[in-house]
């Protein structure tokens, strides 16, 4: 199992957007080969900060995932 996780700053005054976004993208995420979970938290030190924890069953799927995801953001 692969345990990836991603950081992103959001704007103060941008957290409903950013979240409704999030909400769209699971989907595209959750569909891919070799997903296992998902997770979005708030850091509780700094509010404006989200932690994305994704599981995949291995590396290979993890980079797949990014690549489909990757070509659907640009096409």
């Amino acid at each position: 199992m692969i345990l990836e996780h991603a950081f992103f700053p959001v704007l103060a005054g941008s957290k409903v957007e950013f979240e409704v976004a999030f909400k769209q993208a699971r989907p595209l995420i959750g569909g891919q080969p070799g997903f296992r979970s998902l997770s979005l938290s708030r850091s509780m030190g700094s509010p404006n900060l989200y932690v994305l924890l994704a599981d995949w069953d291995s590396v290979k799927a993890h980079t797949r995932g990014l690549q489909r995801r990757a070509t659907h953001v640009a096409g």
